[in-house]
């Protein structure tokens, strides 16, 4: 079982956590170490890449127009990762974004790309009309010490050479569509110039802009580290996306009636080819020893809270918190919408399920690891989750 080997590997190295994640903390926990990269590193099907549809769920307040998605936001976009083995995976990432409305028709963005650099970013503007029109030009994102200017720009396909490249005089365009903001145009984070021009620092095949549900807050001994959020509820399960700042989501079970939450072990995100994937892990009150795979804590109407955990590698390196919570924006109510949605749930017949692999793969049954659960139910609608065997 990898996450039980992963387990006794980190526990071999508790007496040297603290130190490891001291190191892990000076690298920057919100910047993981980029490298240029091109098409030829990721290994993505061009099918994969042509393919264009809404980012999934997680709108729980959802935006009644364009111009409301204003204030805290989620960008969401598929693009790829590595799993445990180093292969090459398709996955969702979410990064918290602000934005503001200018009243001019355009939208002013702050924090677009941050996730990508240690360096400051810059806002960025596009045209958001009152029909929920989207459109941006090509514009600076930020300024790397070694490669230059990092722009971000629409990108096509080159069938023949199996590479994409930047058309960095197209438009970015987009709608508003339920809620959110889905993007028409795959984008990227291109280099402007010199010896690695139009290599990226991330590409996006499909991107949603949604609004923010709520904020995480990790605690260690240096301070607080606050991100956005978006959630959903399903079934016995909350799914969080963004969680812990580092761009990917978690599912945790709840317990309406105790008000409590369990956070399984699960893989927390990737860090870059040094470290490798980082996992979750309960840890005892001291911080200095791991209590079990799984994290346990309480919620109630506006907060989600645990006490001491980490996420760590198969080394035992990682980051220490002395607690975490999840705040939800004023006007939501979690009891209430997990009540909400065991109503809803209830009254549904589901037709069939069907099982997938990251790749998108079909499934006869949940393989051990991340699986996408796609419900059909008699009244044609449908419903996707992700599910941790």
């Amino acid at each position: 079982m990898k996450h039980f080997f992963t387990l006794l590997a980190a526990m071999a190295f508790t007496s040297a956590i603290e130190a490891n994640a001291q190191q892990m903390n000076q690298l920057g926990k919100q910047n993981r170490s980029f490298e240029p990269k091109s098409l030829s590193e990721v290994r993505m099907p061009a099918s994969q890449m042509k393919g264009q549809h809404k980012a999934p769920g997680f709108k729980v307040m959802k935006a009644a127009a364009a111009t409301e998605l204003a204030g805290p936001a989620m960008v969401v976009y598929e693009s790829s990762s590595k799993d445990e083995n180093g292969e090459s995976i398709a996955m969702y990432f979410y990064y918290g974004i602000d934005i503001a409305n200018n009243g001019d028709g355009t939208i002013t963005i702050s924090g677009f790309g941050q996730w990508l650099t240690n360096s400051n970013v810059n806002d960025i503007t596009a045209k958001l009309d009152e029909n929920g029109y989207f459109e941006m030009d090509s514009q600076v994102l930020f300024t790397d010490s070694d490669y230059g200017t990092i722009s971000i720009a629409a990108w096509d396909y080159n069938e023949e050479e199996q590479d994409l490249f930047p058309v960095r005089d197209a438009k970015i365009t987009g709608s508003y569509i339920d809620g959110e903001l889905v993007f028409e145009t795959p984008w990227g984070a291109f280099i402007d110039s010199g010896a690695y021009q139009d290599y990226y620092y991330d590409i996006a095949f499909s991107t949603g802009i949604m609004k923010a549900t709520g904020v995480m807050t990790d605690t260690d001994k240096d301070g607080s580290y606050k991100s956005y959020i978006v959630h959903a509820i399903d079934g016995d399960s909350i799914y969080v996306g963004g969680f812990s700042g580092m761009g990917e989501s978690a599912v945790m079970a709840y317990d309406l009636s105790k008000k409590t939450v369990t956070i399984p072990n699960q893989r927390a995100f990737y860090y870059n080819s040094t470290y490798g994937v980082f996992y979750t892990y309960a840890l005892n009150r001291l911080m200095t020893s791991i209590e079990g795979p799984d994290i346990s804590g309480t919620f109630n109407e506006k907060q989600i809270s645990w006490g001491p955990w980490a996420q760590l590698n198969s080394d035992g390196q990682g980051f220490l918190y002395r607690g975490s919570t999840i705040d939800f924006f004023e006007g939501y109510n979690l009891i209430d919408d997990i009540t909400s949605v065991k109503q809803i749930e209830a009254s549904k017949e589901v037709a069939r399920s069907r099982f997938y692999n990251v790749q998108g793969i079909e499934t006869a049954q949940p393989q051990k690891g991340v699986n996408i659960q796609v419900t059909e139910y008699t009244d044609g609608s449908k419903k996707t989750v992700k599910i941790l065997k």
